[in-house]
């Protein structure tokens, strides 16, 4: 059952746990372990430590224990917790500018400072997995819908909404669809004024309402769950939920912070199926040790660091590796690829008669934030202080936002019929690599024609002014920098280079004009500033889409860097998130997503995790 108080009593375990940092003696050797005490990491050491109590789990985590704030809190609330700072090599297609990217550096990862959007992907976006993990053949381990579903369940539990606030905000959703999983979703008892306008202007397009969106159909109006316990309106995260919570039953359970996997280590005396040893580098000091595993290594670092470990481990593309000067042990030249994230255009609007109150409200008047932290701080919390990101969204397919979709459609599949789909990918691509991206696009293009799956994001908070292209076509990179293979990595976004990426956002642009001028929020005075509405034609539109500032390359999805496909397809793992080739070692995070779903990425991390961890279980079970 759901603890109210559960966000109170996480607090002061994480304030205990500040106070003395988890220092431990480390053991001779442990059966399994993680590198990343993130949200896959911690999710995945929680479930085996509870499933092998006679069996040992490390996990190794860069930084430490901190108390995580919500993404949306009174100013006078604690700072963020540490956090990489990624800034991604010129956009060549777009301006020279540049993509900006945050990762949590802190026990519980990403979900530690995420936005709390805690959506779902779709069952079209598990049916083009399972199309290229398994290409529709029968296999033991499917990615499907029906294979995921009960992971997205596990994984959470829903803490519903009163009856006063579903009536007066109209929540809708399915309890059935949430389990009794450590992270908790909920939703606020409080939404800006603008939000009941604004569904009703997408209302009056044509956009239908759905009733619930957590069980794999999301097309039209959803209402999404946010991240956080409902009494308090802390953040829920794997840092409390899948360490804090448990770690004082687990002796088996070992977190060692302020260090971090440089890499694995194969013995070549070793017996055969014998897993890697783990090299591990302190923070403080540079002391380098080496830990045996005895079961299994698992890789838990992100989209932006589980590659550069692999790299550093002679994982990767062999001609690479050689210029680098790492001694090849498997060559696996997808390693690094297939990078992708959510990235859109940014409208830039101008509202004359804004509905009050709003967010800048709190900037703006004195009294109205004085009420507001007060009603923040009483148990159970209440106010504006209780929303995180944002709970209303609209999700679209191709063909139910533009026209052009069936030619869009087809510039995918002639990219593909011509081979010119080759030149889209960095020159030195390796031949797997190349036929892997020409798999994904045929998927790709089956995906955009399918009246039922989500292409595009809208968040509803206020009047939209950015949408979220969900399945980007253009691929980048993540690499070890060669010049210092100890830093961190180097990001090629390369965000629409591919130009149908471009065509496709035009083909946007229409449907937020007719939204900026619906009828229910015409009093509001809204003026197109850019790209302004003097700008029509597509070569026009394009022109201002190529422009720095026009697109944002990054709404912090990064992922798909060590991606579970066939080798032959330059896939780093397969469907059991087994690295090709090697033994003992696996790839548990966001960087083995083969496409970037239509969803914001925590719950689905999460979802993977708990499936990986089920997967092990049984592999290990006596």
């Amino acid at each position: 059952m759901y603890n109210p108080l559960a966000g109170v009593l996480g607090i002061a375990v994480v304030v205990a746990a500040q106070s003395a940092s988890p220092v431990i003696t480390l053991r001779d050797e442990y059966d399994f372990i993680i590198a990343g005490g993130g949200t896959a990491g911690l999710t995945v050491a929680d479930r085996l430590s509870a499933a092998f109590p006679n069996r040992t789990v490390l996990v190794v985590e860069w930084g430490d224990v901190q108390f995580a704030p919500g993404s949306f809190e009174p100013p006078t609330s604690p700072p963020p917790v540490d956090q990489w700072n990624f800034t991604s090599l010129p956009l060549t297609a777009l301006g020279n500018s540049t993509a900006s990217v945050q990762v949590g550096r802190v026990v519980g990862g990403s979900s530690a400072h995420n936005g709390q959007f805690f959506d779902r992907a779709s069952r079209q976006d598990f049916a083009a997995w399972d199309a290229l993990v398994n290409g529709g053949k029968p296999s033991k381990v499917k990615w499907d819908w029906d294979s995921i579903f009960p992971f997205y369940k596990k994984s959470a539990m829903l803490a519903e909404p009163s009856s006063q606030v579903v009536a007066d905000l109209g929540y809708t959703y399915d309890p059935a669809a949430y389990g009794s999983g450590p992270i908790v979703a909920s939703f606020p008892p409080f939404q800006w004024p603008s939000q009941r306008v604004v569904l009703k202007a997408y209302l009056e397009l044509g956009v239908a309402l759905r009733g619930k969106c957590d069980t794999g159909d999301k097309t039209g109006l959803c209402w999404v769950t946010t991240s956080q316990y409902p009494y308090t309106a802390e953040r829920s995260y794997a840092g409390i939920g899948h360490y804090l919570d448990v770690i004082g039953s687990r002796k088996n359970y070992d977190l060692l912070v302020k260090h971090r996997v440089r890499r694995v280590i194969y013995d070549k005396t070793a017996a055969r199926g014998a897993p890697p040893k783990v090299e591990i580098v302190s923070l403080a000091n540079g002391t380098v040790r080496e830990v045996k595993a005895k079961l299994e290594v698992i890789l838990s670092a992100g989209a932006l660091h589980t590659p550069t470990i692999l790299q550093r481990s002679g994982i990767g593309g062999a001609g690479f590796l050689k210029k680098a000067g790492i001694e090849l042990v498997a060559d696996l030249p997808g390693v690094g690829y297939n990078f992708q994230d959510h990235g859109g255009p940014i409208f830039k609007l101008n509202v004359t008669n804004p509905l009050m109150p709003n967010a800048n409200t709190l900037k703006t008047n004195a009294t109205y934030l004085e009420q507001s932290e007060a009603l923040y701080a009483q148990r159970p919390a209440e106010g504006p202080y209780t929303l995180a990101l944002f709970n209303n969204v609209v999700y679209l397919s191709l063909p139910n936002i533009t026209s052009e979709s069936d030619a869009l459609v087809r510039s995918i599949k002639a990219q593909v019929k011509s081979g010119s789909f080759a030149s889209q990918l960095p020159p030195e691509a390796a031949p797997e690599v190349v036929a892997g991206y020409r798999r994904q696009l045929e998927v790709l293009a089956s995906l955009y024609a399918d009246p039922s799956a989500p292409v595009i994001e809208m968040p509803i908070i206020s009047i939209t002014s950015v949408g979220a292209h969900l399945h980007p076509l253009s691929r980048g990179t993540v690499m070890l920098n060669i010049s210092d293979p100890e830093g961190e990595p180097i990001l090629d976004y390369r965000t629409a280079t591919n130009q149908i990426d471009v065509d496709i956002m035009v083909s946007y642009i229409p449907f937020y004009r007719r939204l900026f001028n619906a009828q229910a929020i015409k009093s509001w005075g809204v003026i197109e500033l850019k790209p302004g509405p003097t700008l029509t034609s597509k070569q026009d539109l394009e022109g201002w889409l190529r422009q720095p500032g026009s697109v944002q390359a990054s709404f912090q999805h990064p992922c798909g860097t060590a991606a579970m496909l066939p080798r032959e397809l330059g896939g780093v793992v397969d469907a059991e998130l087994r690295v090709h080739g090697l033994d003992g070692l696996r790839v548990i995070d966001a960087s083995i997503f083969p496409l970037v779903p239509a969803t914001h990425t925590s719950a689905t991390v999460y979802a993977v995790a708990e499936k990986a961890a089920d997967l092990i279980i049984e592999r290990w079970k006596t």
